[in-house]
């Protein structure tokens, strides 16, 4: 229905299928002569699709070739030998309700997010950025175990030590959302850091003061993180389902070019708020939404509003007070309470 001559309709087939929990293919012989599907567009998409749990429900309309092609992996709502167009109209609305309730059945059934698991990160190299001149190494693996990463890092140094600069390369190399090839889906992904496409679109490059230009490899981050640990004394990165990752970012002033080495796995967006030395007091007010949703926005813009945790406490504090019979705030502000009392 959204489709409109001119409309980019690859990409709203795309965001159509990412949201989608039931999909329905009216299967034809036109159908399957069309251009997104004769170039395999369609059916890789629905495969990648399928893999999130997504149900696809071929309905055959006419007689076409509906087995013979890659769709035919999907249980089909009829026989081959059995499309709509040759059967009576009580048949046709027997499958037809078959299918209306399996999609029914599913929407109704409330959807399991599958949340990725925690990447930490392990160690983080600079070079040539700001306050660093030659490669130095910050480790934030624990004390007994090198490939462990530590719950907590604190840093401490007096003004222009590089205290701010290690929290900039680490959002600099925080996860973007990615479209990559048909087959594997929707990544998130350390293919496009901050450094390289995000830093351009915020005009964050100016941030990174180069200290050696030389024409040479100029700038440089390098950083070890591991996916899919979790920090309990039951549970070690040796785990089978642990995995350690190695990113590289090089940055040619001179020449205007990026080049980046890092991998594809799938993990959760970095949250960094924080602020440098030369930050200056807010204008947020008591209640007042913080509209930017770039998580990593106030370490980059000393004018950025911050949330203030007490507000968002006395937030809480307020709504189960003056809605003493509201279950849910009142079981809200309890949990706020304990995980900050803990």
């Amino acid at each position: 229905a959204k489709q409109r001559a001119g409309s980019k309709w690859r990409e709203q087939i795309e965001r159509a299928l990412d949201k989608a929990r039931v999909v329905i293919l009216l299967v034809s012989p036109h159908f399957l002569a069309s251009e997104f599907m004769l170039a395999g567009d369609l059916p890789r998409q629905l495969q990648a699709t399928a893999k999130t749990g997504v149900v696809i429900i071929p309905v055959l309309v006419s007689s076409s070739t509906f087995a013979l092609t890659s769709l035919s992996q999907f249980q089909a709502a009829n026989s081959p030998d059995q499309p709509l167009d040759l059967l009576s109209e009580g048949q046709v609305n027997q499958i037809l309700m078959q299918v209306a309730t399996r999609a029914y059945d599913i929407l109704a059934t409330p959807r399991k997010r599958k949340v990725p698991p925690p990447t930490y990160f392990l160690g983080l190299s600079l070079e040539n950025t700001r306050s660093f001149g030659r490669q130095q190494h910050l480790s934030f693996a624990g004390v007994d175990d090198p490939d462990r990463p530590a719950q907590w890092t604190i840093i401490l140094g007096d003004n222009g030590i590089g205290k701010t600069t290690l929290l900039k390369a680490l959002a600099s190399l925080s996860t973007v959302e990615e479209k990559y090839a048909l087959d594997v889906g929707l990544l998130r992904s350390f293919s496009s850091p901050r450094f390289s496409t995000d830093f351009e679109a915020h005009n964050r490059l100016a941030t990174w003061p180069i200290q050696r230009n030389s024409g040479k490899l100029v700038a440089a981050l390098q950083s070890s993180v591991v996916a899919g640990a979790k920090l309990t004394n039951s549970d070690s990165p040796s785990n089978s389902s642990t995995k350690q990752y190695y990113l590289t970012t090089s940055l040619r002033v001179a020449e205007g070019q990026v080049a980046t080495s890092v991998p594809e796995f799938r993990t959760q967006g970095l949250v960094c708020y924080a602020y440098g030395a030369g930050r200056t007091a807010g204008t947020l007010t008591f209640g007042e939404a913080q509209k930017n949703t770039d998580t990593c926005y106030s370490l980059f813009n000393d004018q950025a509003n911050l949330l203030n945790p007490e507000d968002w406490f006395i937030q809480f504090y307020v709504n189960a007070t003056l809605r003493p019979d509201n279950k849910a705030a009142l079981a809200y502000y309890a949990r706020v309470r304990n995980a900050l009392l803990q």
